[in-house]
């Protein structure tokens, strides 16, 4: 869909299969994502064009979460292949697989920052799910929040100095936390999905409105100026700002 709401979508996959996780490469000419095939999950690459459809990790394990390197050459992802959900990186290819964190509980949803120096990603290492950062070699891990409030489908500003996250603790919320874990402050009620626009002054998600489920709108990153971008009877969900926009 157009940023202005204007129509123009074009559909890529032929798959019946379900399609989540979407993560541009930085030139723009190709999309990750993840697809449960087969009784397996796992992460593909697609041209933009819709051509050149591949499976990247053909594991029995299970892959999800992918999430392109700032410079396109490693791929940060989730894997459950050693028995439990940890963060792994691979070269764009597929090839190289490196495991980031050892832990007894879940490791997910692993982002990049904009530097390529750190990745952002949820982890549940008490009672509660909590948002974390770590360097790109998994040294230097740093606990971000520590509200209970389930963080996930996170997304840096563009500068590198906030992520802004969905939390479904008692209902879809979004929330923005500075990269140091300092100060967190709720953007929106009601919200999935949030992806960080170019210039870092806006903000779209899936809206969570009980009356207008699976639109997707646009956002202030102080909380105002919210503006419908779809607007139509089908389902949309989980916008992605693409590397040519950025």
């Amino acid at each position: 869909v157009d940023v202005s709401g204007e129509a123009g979508s074009t559909q890529l996959t032929e798959d019946s299969s379900s399609v989540a996780d979407l993560s541009w490469s930085p030139d723009g000419l190709q999309i990750m994502f993840t697809s449960y095939r087969d009784e397996v999950r796992d992460v593909y690459l697609i041209n933009a064009d819709g051509s050149g459809e591949v499976n990247l990790t053909a594991n029995p394990g299970g892959d999800a979460d992918p999430s392109w390197s700032p410079d396109g050459r490693r791929i940060a992802f989730t894997s459950s292949r050693d028995g439990n959900a940890e963060i792994y990186v691979m070269d764009a290819d597929g090839s190289d697989v490196k495991r980031l964190t050892k832990n007894s509980v879940p490791d997910v949803g692993p982002v990049w920052s904009p530097d390529g120096q750190q990745i952002a990603f949820n982890a549940k290492r008490d009672v509660h799910w909590q948002l974390y950062s770590m360097k790109a070699d998994g040294s230097g891990v740093t606990q971000l929040t520590n509200d209970g409030e389930v963080p996930q489908n996170m997304d840096w500003s563009p500068d590198g100095q906030r992520i802004v996250y969905q939390s479904n603790l008692n209902g879809d919320r979004l929330y923005i936390v500075n990269s140091a874990g300092t100060s967190v402050y709720k953007l929106h009620e009601g919200g999935a999905d949030p992806s960080w626009s170019p210039d870092g002054q806006r903000i779209t998600y899936t809206s969570g409105h009980p009356t207008k489920p699976g639109e997707i709108y646009s956002i202030k990153t102080d909380g105002s100026d919210e503006v419908n971008l779809t607007n139509h009877p089908e389902i949309d969900s989980q916008p992605l700002w693409s590397p040519a926009a950025r």
